[in-house]
């Protein structure tokens, strides 16, 4: 039989939990110890149809349940039973057999402790993920209402166990990493990732997103109607009705009580520091917060930077093309903007002729590999070419006034004693780029549905000028000024007089 533990909140207030060494329950009562349930839950035994819904408390689990099952079954009729009906954290092994499918099963744990088939059997898995100042509000309104074992204390000291101690499944922010690192950890395995606050501000999509998900092919239709039943007021009135839903917390609460389904609100505003915690409770530990999310997000410029580079790697969400010689390259123009002062100018100035452009054509006079080695520094922050290379990467590097480029590669050149002459280096002026935007709608599936070349016998080595190729009714940016250049004008003498702005057809 479970035996409740208990810590002390700074004001000596007991509050009790279910000790299951790396997880902390709530103290429900339970055939086993709490330790023991962890390992009923990792040898819980999953079928192929089974679904499962994890995250930390009160992030939004009896509402998801709700979705999941009603998706799962294929109407937006409720589901008799509750969510602590498929709940593995009180479940025994056989009563977790006797289930019938699908079955959501649910629970707080962390992906460490989720049962060991649901790794080796990749199940798909619905994290749950909500605002922590929206956490803490909610359940330190859950346990004050508990009639056993509940929580006595005010809202400061609960906070406090909250931040620093952890309360019913841990720390939220020791959760959270836990879960950041295992996602990366493995990229394989199917982890859906359900942000309450998304799911508040357009709950059609949210279904819909499940839906996909899911696999599950339900109509658009059907997955309207399971959002309008999942409406917080629908299921709320729901669960309070005996004849619609099951409920074996019924008896659990304090008379007046709302139950699991409080607010079912975003009550918290990250930007508003006086509407942090709504109306109800006065909230002036902000800066507590704000250290805890500096601690877990101290790797996220590293994550960030890794993540753009695999989408520039499979050419995902790129709206920028630099046509260089010998192929195009795909990139983002605000990662190429951040770090070339001269890229960011070229595409404000064409921004303020067309605001309602929807990407960006550039023909830059340089070789392929030049841009590809610049383009690979933006994203990684390492820069790697073959030295023949250096006088190349060091005028590009000059024309889009990557300062500590030049300067790598000017001390590059200087310790290594390698010796460039200056009209040797291919110099680019504002004339040798050609700023194209498409603001043509009708051009814009087939102009921006860009894909990667797989090898390079497929990037483009035609000499023939790769604008001739983009749509007539697109709109020519001219540059603005010009550089005098005598190696560059002496060798265009034999085509200065042809029109300006545009690119000589090769014969």
């Amino acid at each position: 039989m479970a035996v409740p533990s208990e810590i002390k909140d700074r004001s000596g207030v007991a509050f009790y939990y279910g000790d299951g060494g790396d997880i902390w329950f709530p103290p429900l009562p339970l055939p086993y110890s709490y330790k023991e349930q962890v390992a009923v839950i990792r040898d819980t035994v999953i079928r192929d149809d089974d679904i499962i819904m994890t995250g930390y408390a009160k992030s939004g689990s009896h509402w998801h349940y709700e979705m999941l099952a009603m998706l799962a079954q294929g109407r937006a009729d409720y589901v008799r039973t509750d969510k602590p009906t498929e709940m593995l954290d009180r479940l025994t092994s056989e009563q977790a057999a006797a289930l019938t499918s699908p079955r959501v099963l649910n629970t707080h744990v962390p992906f460490r402790l989720l049962p060991r088939q649901v790794i080796q059997k990749k199940t798909k898995i619905v994290y749950l993920l909500r605002n922590p100042k929206d956490v803490a509000v909610s359940l330190y309104n859950h346990v004050r209402d508990w009639t056993v074992l509940g929580y006595q204390g005010s809202w400061p000291d609960f906070l406090q166990l909250f931040l620093y101690t952890g309360v019913w499944t841990n720390r939220w922010f020791d959760m959270a990493r836990d879960w950041k690192k295992e996602i990366a950890n493995h990229p394989e395995h199917p982890i859906f990732v359900a942000v309450y606050e998304e799911a508040i501000r357009d709950p059609i999509n949210h279904v819909v997103r499940l839906n996909d998900f899911l696999g599950l092919e339900r109509s658009r239709e059907l997955c309207e109607k399971i959002a309008d039943a999942c409406s917080f007021e629908k299921l709320k009135s729901a669960s309070h009705n005996p004849e619609i839903k099951e409920d074996h917390f019924r008896n659990l609460w304090k008379e007046g009580s709302s139950g699991f389904f409080r607010k079912g609100a975003m009550q918290v505003k990250l930007a508003t520091k006086e509407s942090m915690l709504g109306n109800a409770l006065a909230f002036d530990s902000s800066d507590a917060f704000s250290s805890e999310f500096v601690h877990i997000l101290h790797d996220h410029e590293l994550e960030l930077r890794t993540r753009l580079f695999k989408q520039w790697q499979e050419s995902k969400n790129c709206d920028l093309i630099l046509a260089a010689k010998g192929g195009k390259l795909y990139a983002h123009s605000c990662v190429v903007a951040a770090f070339s002062p001269k890229i960011r100018t070229l595409l404000e100035n064409g921004s303020q002729i067309s605001p309602a452009f929807t990407g960006t054509y550039m023909h830059i006079i340089f070789e392929y590999s030049v841009i590809r080695c610049l383009l690979s520094m933006m994203y990684t922050g390492v820069l790697s070419f073959n030295t023949s290379l250096l006088s190349s990467v060091l005028s590009a590097a000059r024309w889009l006034q990557m300062e500590e480029i030049v300067r790598v590669c000017q001390d590059f050149k200087r310790d290594t004693s390698t010796s460039v002459k200056e009209d040797e280096e291919e110099v680019l002026t504002d004339e040798n780029v050609l700023l194209l935007i498409d603001a043509a709608s009708d051009h814009q599936k087939s102009n921006h549905n860009i894909h990667a070349p797989k090898d390079d016998d497929e990037l483009e080595t035609s000499t023939q000028p790769l604008l001739e190729k983009e749509p007539k009714d697109s709109i020519l940016v001219e540059p603005r000024h010009r550089k005098n250049n005598p190696t560059k004008i002496e060798k265009k003498t034999k085509s200065q007089n042809r029109p300006r702005g545009r690119p000589k057809r090769k014969a």
